[in-house]
């Protein structure tokens, strides 16, 4: 039976025992007021989708919020979408269904992060924190431009360039695999201004080089201590260090054989040991569980340990470094290399660069010895002039 629906009647249609009853209007189709047995009285419409010919009954609102001449004017609207080919309650639905930005950083975790090298999926790992805080519940198709850029200026703001740039390359990964997950059309990344990373030079002096070994003694955290003392003597990538297993080491043979897996170049690298660096993994094996996996192995049962930072800070602190970062501690063993005299192509070999420019970087380190020969030279033609 059909009511005419007013502000007045609505408040007087008796509610059910239990469950709801609809009293659809008079005076349009569809529209009508559900009460349930709590009494609770919301608007409705029914109607039916034209693309797959479904019954469905869309919510309004509730009487406290909603006139009946303003709902019933708001129907008569969807009314219209609807014989104009659309399904307002269907695409309500479709939006709540929608992927979120936590929705596709899961699948991002699950399907692309293994295929990463270990060091860039630790560092991935730090980074996606900061997304879920800023973007999490957004729906990945909604994603602006202006999101983006906003999140990488409070990055840069908060936590410096260089992490607001790391922030944005996982972005822009994320968004590439979300268009070909067809998960939305574009990346919306494009477009937005990286920070200038200019090339940091900062190697160790030999005064802090001696005060980095005395607080690396001083040190509570003697594994922390030790994968710094290894980086110091091959200069190997801390997340090589890291993720360094016993049987890429052959201490007989003083050889480290790093897995394509875990190097940058992707490729296999077979790095000659120092007699130090033998005498460093000897002494850790020799402690170490028969079965051991790895050189340094973390908290967690069966994985290696994933970061130094914390003891770093400290060691730093106490060495009186500054702003060294442990990467640095890579240009400091070839800084090293250069001023003992070793060629640019050997010292590429042993920090695994795949081509010469990356070891250029360290030419000028030899400065000294250029600069010697080129006031020998200098003298050789000022003598000259003078016999003219």
């Amino acid at each position: 039976m059909r009511h005419h629906l007013t502000d007045t009647t609505i408040h007087k249609l008796a509610a059910p025992d239990k469950g709801n009853r609809i009293y659809f209007d008079t005076l349009l189709a569809g529209f009508g007021l559900r009460v349930t047995a709590n009494d609770a009285r919301v608007f409705v419409l029914d109607y039916r989708s034209r693309a797959d010919r479904r019954q469905r009954r869309l919510t309004i609102g509730n009487i406290e919020t909603w006139s009946t001449a303003t709902a019933r004017e708001r129907a008569r609207k969807l009314k219209r979408e609807v014989d104009a080919g659309k399904d307002p309650l269907g695409e309500i639905e479709q939006e709540r269904a929608a992927p979120t930005i936590n929705d596709l950083i899961d699948r991002y975790v699950a399907e692309h992060l293994p295929r990463k090298r270990p060091r860039s999926r630790i560092e991935d790992e730090r980074l996606l924190p900061i997304i879920r805080d800023a973007l999490g519940r957004e729906k990945v198709a909604s994603v602006t431009y202006t999101h983006i850029d906003r999140l990488h200026r409070t990055v840069t703001e908060d936590r410096g360039p260089f992490r607001a740039n790391r922030v944005l390359a996982v972005l822009s990964k994320m968004f590439s695999l979300a268009v070909k997950w067809r998960m939305r059309p574009d990346n919306p990344v494009v477009g937005v201004q990286r920070n200038a990373e200019p090339k940091r030079e900062r190697f160790l002096s030999r005064p802090e080089l001696d005060r980095l070994l005395d607080a690396l003694v001083a040190e509570e955290d003697t594994q922390a201590a030790n994968v710094i003392r290894l980086l110091l003597l091959t200069g190997a990538r801390s997340a090589e260090a890291l993720g360094a297993e016993w049987d890429q080491i052959d201490l007989a043979e003083g050889l480290w054989i790093k897995p394509h897996t875990m190097t940058k170049q992707a490729e296999e690298h077979r790095l000659p040991l120092s007699d130090e660096a033998v005498a460093l993994l000897a002494s850790i094996r020799e402690t170490a569980p028969a079965k051991a996996r790895y050189v340094f192995p973390g908290a967690t049962p069966f994985k290696p340990r994933h970061s130094i930072r914390h003891a770093w800070d400290r060691i730093r602190e106490a060495a009186g470094l500054g702003d060294m970062r442990v990467h640095d501690l890579r240009h400091s063993h070839a800084s090293f290399l250069v001023n003992a005299g070793f060629s640019l192509p050997v010292i590429g070999g042993l920090l695994g660069h795949k081509t010469p420019s990356t070891t250029a970087r360290y030419a000028h380190l030899s400065d000294a010895a250029m600069r010697a020969a080129t006031k020998s030279v200098g003298s050789v033609v000022s003598l000259r002039r003078r016999a003219k």
